[in-house]
């Protein structure tokens, strides 16, 4: 069994092998019916839970959002861009959801953004510096001047005015 085969009948058989490989078929009329993969949506179902649980809390939309920034103690952050954001203050429930991206250096890339603002100090492991404080104190002075004047507005707005003539006689004119 092990002859040389000879140049024709190697001819034959390629020729054969070309043949029969544009023949084969792999789908369409007279092919046997491959069964569909069942894909499992259990990401659906757990999302209408969310926000079934999220309704009865009850949780509100908070429009306007543009962008959220959730840094981690390593310096990595997430990074959502025009996320979905809903919260239940009173059950201390955050939810936002969206495309998220990780960024690894977080802190170098929101420090030259300016976007940290308090969160810097967190960031960094600096506690508050006493410019921070200074000016805290300035804006908590400036809101208290507002309200005191406020206030002495309303004060003086509620005062009966005194009255000068009598309107007896002048009804009877």
């Amino acid at each position: 069994m092990e002859e040389e085969l000879s140049p024709a009948i190697l001819a034959a058989r390629a020729k054969l092998r070309e043949r029969c490989a544009k023949s084969q078929q792999l789908g369409g009329k007279g092919t046997a019916r491959r069964k569909a993969r069942k894909t499992h949506k259990s990401v659906v179902g757990d999302d209408k839970k969310l926000q079934l649980s999220l309704k009865r809390v009850g949780a509100a939309s908070i429009f306007g959002v543009e962008e959220v920034f959730l840094l981690r103690a390593d310096g990595s952050a997430l990074h959502f861009h025009n996320p979905k954001v809903q919260a239940a203050p009173s059950a201390n429930t955050y939810v936002i959801t969206g495309a998220a991206e990780d960024k690894p250096n977080a802190g170098a890339l929101l420090g030259v953004r300016g976007l940290l603002g308090g969160a810097a100090g967190a960031l960094e492991g600096a506690s508050i510096n006493p410019e921070m404080l200074r000016q805290l104190q300035q804006h908590v002075e400036s809101l208290s001047k507002k309200e005191q004047q406020k206030e002495a507005k309303e004060e003086a707005d509620d005062d009966v005015p005194d009255l000068v003539d009598n309107f007896e006689e002048a009804a009877k004119e």
